[in-house]
């Protein structure tokens, strides 16, 4: 059997023969991944179903998060920074269990602004179509500097 090891985060997954395989990753997944990540504004229990309770979150250059309440309180603390957000997707990619999606998202600021940034967001799911670890691709300084601006 054939051992693949991945790394993302600087953690290393195994993936034994066809274990990776064995995902049913489709785009409508992706596209359910992202509505889960939109409503977490509002709802961060909707993101927690869709992750393991061992799932691995990257956002930017902020620490990684390792776990689910890890990963809802580090969530809590950037959408409390933010009134709102939406991903337009423009591409997806999908490899087994692996997926890339890159696209907009457009960040509602305090003051009711609006800042677009494009993203690039590397998935890795398990056989149950639940996120294994997430490292998200973006520069959020547009969005830093729309907030510190605001009076």
């Amino acid at each position: 059997m054939i051992k693949n090891r991945y790394y993302l985060l600087g953690i290393g997954f195994e993936f034994f023969g066809c274990a990776a395989k064995q995902c049913n990753i489709i785009k409508s997944t992706v596209y359910d991944t992202f509505t889960a990540i939109d409503t977490a504004r509002i709802d961060l229990e909707t993101y927690q179903a869709v992750i393991t309770h061992d799932s691995t979150f990257k956002f930017a250059n902020f620490p990684a998060s390792k776990g689910r309440e890890a990963i809802r309180k580090a969530q809590k603390d950037f959408f409390s920074s933010v009134k709102g957000m939406s991903h337009k997707l423009r591409h997806i990619w999908i490899d087994e269990c692996n997926v890339a999606a890159e696209g907009v998202v457009t960040y509602t600021t305090k003051d009711n602004g609006q800042v677009s940034i494009p993203f690039v967001d590397m998935f890795i799911y398990d056989s149950d179509n639940k996120v294994r670890a997430v490292n998200i691709y973006i520069d959020t300084s547009p969005l830093e500097n729309q907030s510190s601006a605001a009076p």
